[in-house]
């Protein structure tokens, strides 16, 4: 009995170190100790198997994440882990559909089931299931699931995206830019509208010194695409640090002579669904996002890099073609 008592100690503080890791994004370590858990569970430890879909999905295995979704709901362990089950199934199936009909009709399938076993009190699953719906062209459908999510609780960080694909459902099959307004510290009042024509680099941070060899040189080179005359790449930082003035003397103190926005930017980062910092997002001309990516890395200023580039070819061969409408009009 003492030695039964001891491995299920043992699991439940390899169990508690991986949930620490999950909640950090550190999913393949993660998952490494959800496993041995389970390993050491028999194979049936349903807190294990929840834990291991999470993670995987948020590594993008999406298919190994359905495959521990579905052993986690076979395994039948009580209505709270079949209700984890299917919200890992539905994630997985949303995520890796690519918009195929089959996987969205099995995220469809695993989400209403979520919502039958919370009897209607998992909120969100009502806006991943409208998103499921209007992904596959249903959008009455998705619409009205939509609005019951909104109406039920209206401060979600996802209402914004709701509110986006009711009025224009296009949005919830195209990453359109969400309605946003914003004054910079230069006094310069900021939308949606003022994105388009350009290509845009969003750049979400918070004061902390940690990035500081790293990401800031690589936010100053990125910054030089607007030092060009009539360049077409804007960049704007918005900071989530609450205190105006401490963010005033971060900015300083790195030198950003982009435009910067420190006031009021929590609605900010709910329109845009940013809950990591630093998050990096480039716009097209067109007000779609065409990039996003959180935290930073070595060789993050080239991957923006690129991916503004592309923009800004993107951008330069629809204004060639609108020349040659404009001018085959005039003959």
């Amino acid at each position: 009995m003492a030695q039964e008592e001891g491995g299920q100690e043992e699991v439940m503080s390899v169990l508690l170190e991986a949930d620490s890791l999950l909640r950090r994004e550190r999913a393949e370590q993660a998952v490494a100790l959800y496993k041995k858990a389970n390993d050491k569970s028999g194979g049936k430890c349903a807190e294990c198997l929840a834990g291991m879909a999470a993670g995987f999905n948020q590594m993008k295995a999406y298919k190994s994440a359905v495959e521990a979704a579905q052993k986690l709901i076979d395994l039948n362990a009580s209505k709270e882990m079949n209700l984890r089950g299917y919200k890992e199934l539905g994630t997985a199936h949303m995520q890796r559909s690519m918009d195929d009909a089959e996987s969205l009709a099995a995220a469809e399938q695993a989400f209403r089931k979520a919502l039958e076993i919370s009897e209607g009190r998992w909120n969100d699953g009502r806006y991943a299931l409208g998103v499921v719906l209007v992904r596959q062209k249903r959008d009455d459908e998705a619409i009205a699931v939509l609005k019951e999510f909104v109406q039920r609780n209206p401060r979600d960080s996802n209402a914004p995206h709701a509110n986006q694909i009711i009025s224009r459902p296009a949005c919830g099959r195209e990453a359109c830019v969400p309605d946003f307004s914003l004054v910079t510290t230069d006094g310069d009042y900021i939308t949606q509208e003022n994105l388009k024509g350009k290509v845009t680099l969003l750049h979400f941070w918070t004061v902390w010194e940690g990035w500081e060899d790293e990401m800031w040189p690589g936010m100053k080179r990125l910054a030089m695409w607007t030092k060009k005359k009539d360049s077409p790449v804007q960049v704007i930082g918005i900071s989530s640090t609450r205190d105006e003035g401490r963010s005033r003397t971060f900015i300083q103190g790195h030198g950003m002579t982009w435009p910067q926005c420190i006031i009021d930017t929590y609605r900010m980062t709910q329109a845009f669904q940013v809950r990591t910092f630093p998050t990096q997002i480039v716009v097209n001309h067109e007000g779609m996002v065409v990039y996003r990516h959180l935290n930073w890395s070595s060789d993050q200023a080239d991957l923006v890099n690129q991916a503004i580039s592309i923009a800004v070819n993107d951008l330069k061969k629809a204004q060639k073609a609108e020349a040659k409408t404009k001018e085959e009009k005039k003959d």
